[in-house]
């Protein structure tokens, strides 16, 4: 039985950097463990409209969010195998998905998986590499810390190195065709000394394991953890064959000085493109941007843009999930100056919002596109912020877990209050935060702890500097400093700089394609960069219990 309540980490994610290991023309496809569908979609995003895709997922909540999710055909709630209905056999791929390290008898859970697969179907899996270069330092010092992600993530219970996989899978009956170490440390700038040690280091460099197996022959009797097959030595002698090679030809393509020529050689191209204002493959490229006319301005139902609201505040809410809205609503009381109220509604359903302390309310029913960044934007452009000495821009947040843990939240609601509780908390968190971008030095302000630096750059720089040569704004990389989160208070003389980014839908992906750079996340990160443009700074707030009014 596949418990997979307390794998948190990679509900949503959509694990792009697996998709080159997911069989062509694999056609029934089970993804176990499927958490909010983040890899169903990557896998129809890569076998196409055809391929019937279907998830299982024992938490009740997040098996209803995958049903919704546009990767799966189908969505059974329970655990594996107990939860495989009748038909759901022949299968060409069972994917385990940073699964099987949760499990108590992985080997078990992998014989069993014979009788849904066709003769020669297939096994993917995701499997966190223990040989890892930060736990093997660690453990060089005496420290085996469990945490809340990563290969030692507090709800592992086994633990693999590339040749421990392979003799997994070998004793369950498969056959390992394709074995790679994937995330790798050497790719990260704060493990950049590194990389001349890349050969020595070996397996060490990678977080996960990847691993293609197919499937051969079930064993006669059930393979188990406490009562494994009898292998002789020649087939041991195998495995240790298989690892050595694998892991030998991987450090051969992985080689450092090869890799970073091979990166210099595409870095380059890119580079050339971006210089000379030519189309690439960003949704919000500069050079498709340049050459297209203008967006048209949104309008707003009763409103004309030379009507421009002069006030002290006004507030942008976004909402997809409505039952966070009369939350919201009530934390809007500790405001102290008159505000305008401005609701993007994504949520395809009416707004109660008789709660509402504003001075004037309009509500703007948006596409769900770009998450909340999208909808913003087009406030922004519309004209409704100008003349406003501030913007509190608030959304109906619901983050992962492992998003939240690295930003010193143990779950995603208590992010999102740590959020709102830096702003609206009390009235003295509330006019703190406004002093701050109205009187300091501050352009935007937001939870300390989610004042994200470098480390947050992921995949996304790349469409950052796309989108700040729009605007004339210069981004270093290493002078990073943004509002994670995207709820925070900002200075009204940055909306006039956010309007020159004109952007318009197409520059966002849509909402179900499988992308680890986003516009939303270049925008996000963008941000500070527009701050500084105009002498300001990204300003950290002290915690305050959300909705602890005084």
């Amino acid at each position: 039985m596949v418990d997979l309540e307390q794998q948190g980490v990679y509900l949503d994610d959509p694990r792009e950097e697996f998709a080159d290991f997911i069989p062509h023309g694999a056609r029934r496809v089970a993804d176990v463990g499927c958490g909010k569908g983040g890899f169903g979609r990557t896998l129809r995003a890569r076998l196409g409209a055809g391929a019937w895709i279907v998830g299982i997922e024992s938490v009740a909540e997040q098996a209803a969010v995958a049903r919704e999710s546009h990767g799966f055909d189908k969505v059974e709630q329970g655990f594996f195998p107990d939860a495989m209905p009748e038909g759901w056999t022949g299968l060409d791929l069972i994917c385990f998905m940073d699964v099987l390290e949760h499990l108590y008898d992985p080997w078990k859970v992998l014989y069993e998986s014979h009788r849904f697969l066709r003769d020669d179907g297939r096994v993917l899996a995701s499997i966190p590499n223990v040989q890892y270069v930060p736990v093997m330092a660690d453990l060089v010092r005496g420290r085996w810390d469990y945490q809340d992600t990563g290969p030692l993530d507090r709800t592992h219970v086994r633990f693999f190195t590339r040749r421990s996989i392979i003799e997994m899978f070998h004793r369950a009956g498969y056959e390992v065709e394709r074995i790679e170490g994937v995330n790798d440390a050497l790719m990260q700038f704060r493990y950049r000394w590194l990389r001349p040690a890349g050969r020595i280091l070996g397996d060490a460099r990678y977080m996960h394991m990847a691993v293609v197996a197919r499937r051969v022959e079930q064993p006669s009797s059930p393979v188990t953890l406490l009562d494994p097959p009898a292998v002789d030595r020649g087939v041991m002698e195998g495995v240790d064959a298989l690892s050595e090679t694998t892991a030998a030809a991987q450090q051969r393509r992985d080689d450092p000085l090869a890799a970073l020529r091979r990166r210099g050689r595409h870095l380059a191209a890119i580079e050339a493109k971006f210089r000379l204002g030519l189309p690439t493959d960003l949704a919000c490229d500069y050079g498709t941007w340049r050459r297209r006319p203008h967006p048209t301005v949104p309008t707003v139902s009763g409103w004309r843009p030379g009507d421009v609201s002069r006030g002290p505040l006004a507030v942008v809410m976004h909402v997809f999930y409505p039952e966070l809205l009369p939350q919201l609503l009530e934390q809007l009381r500790v405001i102290d100056v008159p505000f305008d109220l401005i609701v993007t509604n994504a949520s395809g359903t009416a707004l109660d919002l008789s709660g509402s302390t504003a001075r004037s309310t309009r509500v703007l029913d948006v596409e769900n596109r770009g998450r909340d960044i999208w909808p913003f934007l087009q406030v922004v452009q519309s004209g409704l912020l100008d003349g406003y000495d501030a913007v509190v821009k608030l959304h109906t947040k619901k983050s992962p877990q492992g998003v939240a843990t690295s930003l010193g939240a143990s779950t995603g609601h208590e992010w999102r209050d740590q959020l709102v509780g830096s702003l609206l908390g009390s009235a003295q968190a509330f006019r703190h935060a406004y002093d701050t971008v109205t009187r300091g030095a501050g352009g935007l302000a937001c939870h300390d702890a989610s004042v994200a630096g470098p480390e947050a750059w992921s995949t996304d720089r790349r469409a950052v500097r796309h989108l700040a040569r729009r605007i004339g704004v210069r981004c270093p990389a290493g002078a990073l400093r943004f509002p994670a989160g995207s709820i925070y208070i900002m200075r009204g003389a940055l909306v006039p700089v956010l309007k020159g980014l004109r952007m318009s839908a197409d520059d966002f992906e849509g909402e179900h394609i499988a992308a680890y750079t986003t516009t939303a996340h270049a925008v996000e990160r963008l941000m500070g960069y527009v701050a500084r443009s105009e002498g300001l700074d990204v300003v950290g707030l002290p915690g305050h219990a959300a909705g602890a009014q005084q």
